[in-house]
């Protein structure tokens, strides 16, 4: 292998570490921004979860009421646990 071969191989090899290194910077990003984005959920969508408990206290017996508390329930379910992965790998990468 000559010089230039090998010069143009590290020249590949910086400008791969180059672009990889920015991906890895783009993904924290995006993860923050996420975190930080979840963290405002409760304050966004707090009252309506109110809304749904107090309809569904005032129209115990009213199905579709029931079905939205249900669902709600369910996404309270998985906002909370993606909110929680979400603050782990805040954590994990140092972002």
């Amino acid at each position: 292998m000559t010089y230039s071969e090998i010069k143009t191989g590290l020249d590949k090899c910086a400008a791969d570490i180059t672009s990889e290194r920015a991906r890895v910077a783009s993904g924290k990003n995006s993860i923050t921004l996420a975190n930080n984005n979840l963290a405002a959920y409760p304050t966004k969508y707090g009252p309506l979860v109110t809304a749904i408990n107090e309809y569904v206290a005032a129209n115990p017996s009213d199905a579709a009421a029931l079905v939205a508390k249900a669902e709600m329930d369910a996404l309270v379910a998985e906002f909370v646990a993606l909110q929680s992965e979400t603050a782990a790998l805040v954590t994990a990468i140092g972002a």
